[in-house]
């Protein structure tokens, strides 16, 4: 499911690929979660 992320929460895109696997981060352009 996606997930929208607050702009003051701090993500490591690494470490969430290695948690979900099939999530992809784009943090640095709208600060959500894609699945």
């Amino acid at each position: 499911m996606p997930v929208t992320l607050p702009h003051s929460c701090s993500v490591i895109p690494s470490f969430e690929e290695k948690k979900r696997g099939t999530v992809t981060i784009r943090l640095e352009e709208n600060k959500t979660v894609v699945v």
